[in-house]
C-alpha cells in the first residue's frame, strides 16, 4: 500500500512554483510568432535552432534586469522604477530597435492596467 504525503498547503505551493520556475522557457511564444509570421503554416523551426533562440532571449532578458538593477542602486533607491527598465533597454538595445521595445512595453503595461481595473 503507497504511503500517502501529509503535506501543507504552503509546502504544495511551493513545489509548484519550484517546478513551475523550471520548466520556464520561451519556446511556446516563439512557436507562435513563427506561426503568425506564416500563415500557413509551412514553416518550422529545428529543436536545436529553438533552443538556441530561448537561450538568447533568457539571456537578454537577465542582462536587462541586471542592468535595470545597477541603474536602481547607482540612483540610490530600494525600488525598481519604468526610468530604469527604460534606460537599461536603451543602453543594451540601441536605435530603433530600443524605442520599438520601449513603446511595446508601455502598450502592455497600459493594458494589464486596463485589465486590472476592470475586475
Amino acid at each position: 500500500m503507497a504511503r500517502r504525503r501529509s503535506s501543507s498547503k504552503k509546502e504544495q505551493k511551493m513545489r509548484n512554483l519550484i517546478r513551475y520556475v523550471n520548466n520556464s522557457s520561451f519556446k511556446h511564444y516563439i512557436r507562435d510568432i513563427l506561426r503568425n509570421i506564416d500563415r500557413r503554416g509551412g514553416a518550422s523551426i529545428s529543436t536545436a535552432a529553438l533552443d538556441v533562440i530561448d537561450s538568447m532571449i533568457f539571456d537578454l532578458f537577465t542582462e536587462l534586469a541586471t542592468e535595470a538593477k545597477n541603474l536602481m542602486a547607482l540612483s540610490n533607491k530600494r525600488t525598481l522604477t519604468a526610468w530604469d527598465v527604460q534606460s537599461a533597454v536603451m543602453e543594451k538595445l540601441r536605435g530603433e530597435i530600443a524605442r520599438h521595445a520601449i513603446s511595446e512595453g508601455q502598450k502592455a503595461v497600459t493594458f494589464y492596467v486596463d485589465m486590472t481595473r476592470r475586475r
